[in-house]
């Protein structure tokens, strides 16, 4: 069994008391005797709100750790992007040539093939990628100094994190 280097925490407040979320304006929200049902039921209809305004997003992932990769992948098609991976930038650049562009890739550094540097190089020569965003997910923050991208998500990796810099810098 293969296992990350890497932790994951997703973060969630803990609620003092069970209301139920009164974004949506249904007298069902109000009037309901259950208050535990109601905020499951309103928790759910914003978790499907936000699904569809991201349903026409796409990310591709670049990032040689299965383990992260298939997280990453997980976390942002729960948040209702599409997305599309590859474990190295020369399968970056293939998945880039023969499918529809992305609104954002996220690319680690430290990759065998072609690793983070060299794929941003590749990217920026060719006019038809370059004005893709481009976060940074890696370890090596002081490395990362020196590449062009819009935003750096340092691992070990949080999810909260990393899902407010894909929001803050897709397309």
């Amino acid at each position: 069994m293969v296992t990350s280097l890497y932790d994951f925490s997703l973060r969630q407040p803990v609620a003092k008391s069970i209301t139920p979320v009164r974004h949506f304006n249904h007298p069902f929200f109000s009037q309901s005797h259950d208050p535990l049902f109601a905020h499951i039921l309103s928790r759910l209809l914003q978790r499907v709100l936000i699904t569809l305004s991201n349903a026409q997003k796409k990310i591709l992932i670049i990032e040689d750790d299965a383990n992260i990769r298939d997280v990453m992948k997980m976390a942002l098609e729960f948040d209702g992007y599409s997305v599309a991976t590859a474990k190295d930038g020369k399968e970056g650049l293939r998945e880039l040539a023969e499918n529809p562009h992305p609104d954002l890739i996220l690319l680690d550094l430290m990759m065998p093939v072609m690793n983070g540097w060299e794929f941003v190089e590749a990217k920026k020569s060719d006019p038809t990628i370059k004005a893709i965003p481009v976060v940074v997910v890696s370890a090596y923050s002081e490395k990362a100094k020196n590449i062009e991208c819009k935003a750096f998500v340092e691992k070990p990796l949080e999810l909260e994190t990393l899902l407010k810099a894909v929001k803050e810098n897709i397309l």
